[in-house]
């Protein structure tokens, strides 16, 4: 009874834990591992996976925060704005990752002046007061989210990049070989 006992299994995880911040594991640049990472992740880290990324994130946050209702929370329309401005900036801007700050993602594309006014007019509110309350859903924002989810919906997901998982292969063996000595 004693052996399973809560407190002799919170000294054994203390000893365990002691024993391990005892071990100090020491990171190392490498100039020349990191160019070839960042190389890499160039390759996969936006494109197809991140258009059904973001379809995927924009669908789910319409469901959850417009839907069917006719108001809509102005502060929740950023949820849902900001995924199908990263659809829409791979739909024109395919070679290069969107932009994480809104502001810059909107600057570079080619939107309508229209809608970028009314984004424009929600910055605003959402700068002046810190809930932005409730109201009308607003048309063209909401066909500016279903014409890019709608878009992105019929881009074929490329799931066999095995040009990709042989280099990506070939990268963790290189870095781990590379740095197997050290």
């Amino acid at each position: 009874m004693a052996a399973s006992s809560p407190q002799r299994k919170l000294r054994i995880l203390r000893c365990e834990r002691t024993q391990h911040e005892n071990r100090c594991i020491r990171y190392r640049w490498n100039d020349a591992v990191c160019a070839r990472l960042i190389a890499f992740a160039a390759k996969t880290t936006y494109g197809e996976s991140c258009l059904h990324h973001y379809r995927n994130l924009t669908q789910k946050q319409w469901d959850k925060h417009v839907g069917e209702s006719q108001e809509v929370s102005f502060k929740a329309y950023f949820y849902i704005l900001r995924p199908a401005l990263a659809i829409s900036w791979i739909r024109q801007i395919p070679h290069s990752p969107p932009p994480m700050n809104l502001h810059d993602l909107i600057k570079d594309q080619n939107l309508s002046p229209d809608l970028i006014g009314h984004i424009d007019r929600l910055l605003t509110l959402k700068s002046k007061t810190k809930e932005m309350g409730h109201g009308q859903r607003i048309a063209i924002i909401d066909d500016f989210i279903h014409d890019q989810m709608a878009w992105a919906a019929v881009v074929k997901k490329n799931e066999d990049r095995l040009d990709l998982m042989a280099e990506g292969n070939n990268l963790l063996l290189y870095i781990v070989k590379e740095n197997a000595t050290a």
